[in-house]
């Protein structure tokens, strides 16, 4: 009996033994794992950190971009006032330019009629 109570206290403590180190691996292996997930969280932290930059430079650059555009539209614009401007310029002074062709033309036809009626008269003047 007392045989068998060693053999069976020596089975239980091997037992205990087998418990024991698989705890201990166990707990290794929760161990690790921690420092696995740790790792995983900062990499996500990381991740989020560098998809939130990126979402801010890209808002950034359409803001930018919106303003060029728009600046562009606007001095498009002034430029199409300036040479609409400058196409009623031109007509004003095309204009002008005909009047005065046409008082010109008045003038020298005036100017013609009274050496025409001086001639007349002197020719008169000498019957």
């Amino acid at each position: 009996a007392a045989a068998a109570e060693a053999d069976e206290k020596e089975a239980v403590s091997a037992e205990l033994e087998k418990c024991a180190a698989r705890e201990a691996a166990l707990e290794t292996s929760l161990a690790e794992t921690r420092v696995l997930l740790r790792a995983a969280e900062a990499d996500c932290l990381s991740f989020r950190a560098a998809a939130e930059t990126a979402a801010a430079r890209a808002e950034r650059e359409k803001r930018e971009s919106d303003l060029a555009l728009d600046a562009a539209v606007e001095a498009s614009l002034v430029d199409k006032r300036r040479a609409d401007a400058l196409e009623l310029e031109i007509e004003r002074a095309e204009k002008e330019k005909s009047k005065e062709e046409e008082l010109m033309a008045h003038e020298t036809r005036v100017a013609a009629l009274e050496a025409e009626t001086a001639a007349s008269a002197a020719a008169y003047g000498a019957f």
